[in-house]
Formats: C-alpha cells, structure tokens, sequence
C-alpha cells in the first residue's frame, strides 16, 4: 500500500504544478464531439452495460435474499388492494414510492424471481442517460464518454441492481435532478428547475440514503448563489418545490419524533455511546476510504471478500481523477461531484456497518467519473502521438478492455465459484420459493406445498410462492401424524437442513414417492423435497407411535404446562418447531417406549446446544455432562426412554435424538418406527 501511495503523491504534486502553471485557464476537455459518433458511442454504451446487467441472472445471483424477497412482497401487497403510505416508513424496507412502481412493473408482466430482478436492471439502467447528461454538462461529451464506459463496466456498479438491492434507485432521481438543473443554469431553462425539484423531491421517498440530498440541495444553492447564476427568486422557487415535497414526510418524523426506524437502526451513534469513544466512527470512516482500492466489501452478498470494489486501472484513474476535481473546485465539473461524493462518504461513515458497497451504490457513480476525469487526462496528455492516428485511441481501448476483464472474471468467475458469495443469497429459501412456483407453473392446481416453519415466514418463500399463486400449508408433523392435513391435491413437502429423520418418517407414510435435493459446497443437503399423491394421503391412516411430551415454559419440569402433545419423532431444528411464544426458560420432557427390532449395543445422544438427558429402561444413558453416552447392550422389544431438555436462556433450539444401532457405525435421528405406541395418556407420575 505505501509504495502506491508515494506514487499517487507524486503523480498528483506534478499535477498540481501544471494547473498552478495553467491557472484561470478553462478546463482542457473536449466540448464537443460529431453527434454520429457521440450518439454510436451511447448506444454501444448501453447494450454494454444492459448485458453485463442481464447476464445469466437467472443463475447470478444465486438466490434471493429474504429483503429483497420483502420488496416483491409489498409490490404483490398493493396489486392486492394494499395501500401503505406512512406505515411503510416503519418497515425493514421504508421505500413508499419503489413499492408502487414495482406494483405497477409486476401488473404489466407479472411477479417471479426473474422479473423483480429486471425490475431494478432497467431502473438502474433507466439513470445511464440521466448520468451521461450530467457528466456531459460537467466535463464535456469525451469525459462523459469515458466515464459512462467505466460505470458500465464497474461491476461495484451492476451488483447492486443485479442483487435487487433497492439503493440502485438512488442514481435516477439524484442525477436526474442535477442534470435539469445543471441545463436549467447552463440554459437559463426555467422549466428544468421545476423538473430538478421533481426529481430530487420524489427521491426523498426512496432509499433512506436520499434523505442527505437536501443538504447537498443546500450546499450546491449557495454556490450557484455565490456565483450569481441562479437568481434569488429561482432559487427560492426551486428550494420550495422541493420543500414541497418533503413536508409529508417531515411532518411524519416531526409527530412520530423520529427520523425513521430504519435510520435508528442503523446509526452509528449507539456503538459511540457504548464505547464512549470516537472509534467506531474513526474506523467506518477509515473502511469506507480503503473500500475503493484496498479492502473492498466483505460482505459476500455485495463483493468477492479480500477485494478491492474498483479494478486496477479505474482504480488508479479515480483517485487521478479525484484530484483532478479537486484543483477544479472552482468549476462545476469540480464542485458539484466533489459535494456528492463527500457528502455520501459521510452519511456512510454514520452507519454502523462497515464498508457496505450495496448501501453507498451512488459512489460507484462519482467514482466512474473522477475516473474518467483521469482517463481523459490520460488521453490529453497522449495526444502528442500523431500517426498513425489510431495509437491513442488503440491504448484507450485496451485501457478498456482491461477494466471489461477484470470485472467481469471476478464477478462471472471468482464470485459464482466462491461458495460464501454463492450462498450468501438463501440458495435454500430460494430454491423452496422457485422450485414451488416452477411446478405450480408446469401443473396449475395440481399440488399443495408443505413448507418447513423455518421457512414458512420467510420473505423469499413467500414471495415466490405467493407470485406463482401456489397453495402453501405449514409442515406440522403432528398433524400430519393424525391425519388432519388436505387431501385434495398431491402433496410436496420441503424439509430444511438436518432432517433426514423426518424425511424417512414421510417415506415410511407415502412410500414410492419422488425425491429431489439441494446440496451445498461441500455435499450437505440443505433442502429435501419428497413428493407423492393424493391417494396416499386418503389412505393414511393415523400413526400411533411416538413419544408424549410436555413443555413448560418454566425450568425444572414444574408448574402449568404450556402444552402435552405427541412428537412422532425428535429431529427438531429450530425455535419455530417449538410451541413457545414466550422467551426462555423452557423445559421439556418426552417419554415412550422403544421397539428394538434386534439385540445389540445401541449408543444414544442428544444433539443440541442445551441441555439434555437420556434415560433408557431408568439408566441415564446420556447426561448433560457427558459428550455421549457409553453402548448399552439391549435384548430384542420393548424397552421405556425418556428425554428431558432445558434452556436457560437464548434464541437458539434445537434437539435431535440420535443413536448408533448394532451394524451401523455412524449417528443416525432414531427414526419414527423404532418407538412403540402411546398406550398411557398423561398423568401423575410423569
């Protein structure tokens, strides 16, 4: 790292001599360029960049995330008569206006996985000749030129939209805005002053990032101010307008006293006022710095982690570039990009997170035009080389086509075979959410889906399921056991990680069903899927083994119990299959017979976090102190057990009652036919 920054240093001193020499002079772009090739160049431009954005997007990115999952969700909401406004403001995603024009995208060609990604691929490229415009009007048609072509090809850039991340909105409506007012200025156009206050007044209803813009309104007024090219009373119509629009918003955080709950969340101020320090803001500012060329994003959602966000050659064009506009400050092209960008370095340096390039999206847009503020320098300074004439355009080309590579092989290449960027998305929610809307697709009407209670509520699944129309049913294996589920279409359960027990149980009911998988980097199986037929079901009839078990929302097995109920087997994985609403302690205790199909040493455990206790025939088999418990030689029949479980504390549970049985050598769930039948109801001496 120092010897690239004594290089920069001394890059930008000679610099700054040659402005110094070249003081009060006019800024050495091109101003104009033959409409035929400026116009040819924006095409190619955009193609590039609406490539790069669609490219294998039904398999990059591979999955969906539960917040974006959220998103589509209140874009299906509104199509359904929802009408939020203000209430919005308090959700994980407080985007009013993206959710009504997502419904609005989702009425025209329908909800999926694929088209709420479209969605925000077209809006982010729908700021491409809002952006341009901008960099036109700052630095002339070849810097803007160059500028454009980085930001197509910065894949810091097309990650945020490819991802659905809803900050990819944020370029729009700020450039939008700066681009009407720029001509407004250039042009004394007053009608583009009204359009800026439109733009910069509906962004203020978006990402929670905008609501900074009016202090760059601010900033940026009193330099037009100072510079006497924008009226008092245009200024003061242009400042209203936006005002104009903010009120209902402000008035909201004026009655609720608050600035947002997402804002809450995410300010910095707390982890200050833990520490009693400055640090924590040292720091997030320090990551945000070294984010561009250091140490990029770790978060394998938004970057390959260990990489730096910009690629090398643009990398070093921006903070070329970056001084450029420094010694420009005094220009348009210098001020207003310099004020953007600094301003949206500090917001971010608020938040509590590190470096998160999905949230500060819009500096990938400044940092694409100081780096083609130094591109074009570069090629200033080339111009001496006169034949052949096609050397300096060849140089920028390759310079291009560099950018194109190393981008594109680290998010096509690196990034698709990095298993934490792979699964970083919910590949499982996603692969329930698709799987159930690609056969609802196929077979209209003709299956009903079972999901696991860890997913059921989960944003993604219930976007994909809902898009597709699907009927969804809770997996309830006590009900399922009793035979109180619909029999009216075929069924198709999904089970999550770690239910290998529960998926034998359901092949024991409906045998000669159909099996599917997903698995993980390394040959887990993260999802199961088993689907049979109706038929089945009407023949089912009502399983009678298990165990019965009571759960006390209470510690030592005592007091009014929350509920009694029989558990077909234990291969429980999380909170959500335990019938607590309450916060711990908890203690739960099961007990039954075994029906040991032959004699032999069998071994048993309890696979939790907690703690827990076997018994077997009265012996302790399994104790909290013990990692497992010791073989057990037992005859052929029937023998009694019981389990006992306690949590003192945390959100976490799970339990698994496994056993190694005579001839097996690894641990197995205990499966559903090795317990014998509720014979005894509840009663004293339990």
């Amino acid at each position: 790292m120092a010897p690239g920054l004594l290089f920069y240093a001394i890059a930008l001193w000679l610099l700054a001599r040659d402005f110094k020499r070249n003081a009060g002079k006019p800024s050495p772009s091109v101003k104009t360029l033959p409409l035929k090739i400026e116009v040819t160049a924006l095409i190619f431009i955009f193609i590039l960049a609406f490539f790069l954005r669609i490219y294998r997007l039904d398999d990059i990115p591979a999955g969906m995330h539960t917040d974006q999952g959220l998103t589509g969700l209140y874009g299906l909401w509104i199509l359904k008569g929802w009408r939020p406004f203000f209430e919005i403001l308090t959700y994980q995603i407080p985007e009013p206006l993206l959710a009504y024009l997502l419904a609005g995208w989702f009425f025209l060609v329908g909800p999926s996985f694929l088209s709420l990604h479209l969605f925000f691929i077209f809006l982010g490229l729908a700021a491409f000749p809002l952006v341009y415009w901008t960099f036109r009007q700052w630095a002339g048609p070849r810097t803007a030129l160059l500028a454009l072509t980085l930001m197509a090809l910065m894949r810091w850039n097309w990650t945020a939209v490819r991802f659905a991340h809803p900050s990819g909105e944020v370029a729009f409506y700020l450039f939008g805005g700066l681009a009407f007012l720029l001509h407004g200025l250039l042009n004394k156009h007053k009608p583009s002053i009204y359009f800026s206050a439109i733009f910069l007044g509906l962004g203020l209803y978006t990402y929670q990032l905008f609501k900074a813009v009016p202090l760059l309104c601010l900033i940026l007024g009193i330099y037009e101010f100072r510079h006497r090219t924008l009226k008092s009373s245009r200024l003061a119509l242009w400042a209203g307008l936006i005002l104009a629009f903010s009120l209902p918003l402000l008035s909201y955080f004026v009655l609720n006293h608050t600035a947002g709950n997402r804002e809450n969340e995410v300010f910095i101020g707390k982890a200050i006022t833990d520490q009693h320090s400055l640090k924590p803001l040292w720091d997030q500012a320090l990551s945000n710095v070294l984010m561009f060329n250091r140490t990029g994003d770790s978060n394998p959602r938004h970057n390959l982690p260990g990489t730096r966000m910009l690629d090398d050659i643009t990398g070093a064009c921006f903070v070329l570039g970056l001084g450029l506009a420094w010694f420009r400050r005094h220009e348009r092209g210098g001020f207003y990009p310099l004020a953007g960008f600094l301003l949206f370095m500090g917001v971010g340096s608020l938040a509590n997170d590190p470096a998160n390039s999905n949230r500060l999206c819009v500096l990938s847009v400044f940092a694409a035009y100081f780096a083609g503020l130094g591109l074009e320098e570069i090629w200033r300074r080339l111009a001496f080389i006169k034949k052949p004439g096609w050397i300096v355009p060849g140089i920028g080309l390759i310079l291009l086509g560099a950018v194109a590579f190393q981008n594109i092989w680290v998010y096509f290449v690196q990034m698709d075979q990095d298993p934490s960027c792979r699964m970083a998305f919910g590949a499982e929610q996603t692969y329930i959410g698709r799987g159930v809307g690609n056969l609802e697709k196929s077979y209209p009407g003709r299956f009903r889906f079972f999901i696991p209670p860890l997913y059921e509520k989960n944003n993604t699944v219930k976007f994909l399921c809902d898009a597709s129309g699907a009927q969804v049913t809770r997996l309830d294996l006590n009900d399922l056991a009793k035979g109180n589920i619909p029999k009216d279409k075929d069924p198709v359960f999904f089970l999550e990680e770690g239910k290998a027990g529960v998926l034998d149980f359901l092949k024991t009911l409906f045998p000669g069903g159909k099996e599917d998988r997903l698995l993980g980097p390394d040959g887990r199986t993260l999802v199961s899927v088993y689907g049979s037929q109706k038929e089945k079901l009407v023949s089912l009839k009502p399983w009678d083994r298990g165990l019965q078990g009571i759960y006390w929302n209470t510690p030592g097995f005592s007091g009014k119990p929350v509920t009694i109920k029989t558990d077909p087997l234990l291969n429980l994985s999380n909170k959500q299959e335990f019938p607590f609403q309450n916060p711990p302690p908890y203690s739960i205790r099961w007990q039954g017979s075994l029906e040991l199909p032959v004699a032999g040493f069998y071994q048993f455990a309890a696979a939790t976090r907690d703690m827990a206790a076997i018994f077997v025939d009265g012996k302790g088999v399994f104790l909290p102190e013990t990692a497992s418990g010791p073989p057990m030689n037992l005859r052929k029949g029937s023998h009694s057990i019981q389990v006992r479980y306690m949590k003192n504390g945390g959100d976490w549970m799970a339990l698994h009652l496994i056993w190694k049985h005579p001839g097996s050598d690894h641990w197995e769930v205990v499966p559903a036919t090795a317990f014998g039948k509720i014979i005894q109801p509840y009663g004293s001496k339990f």
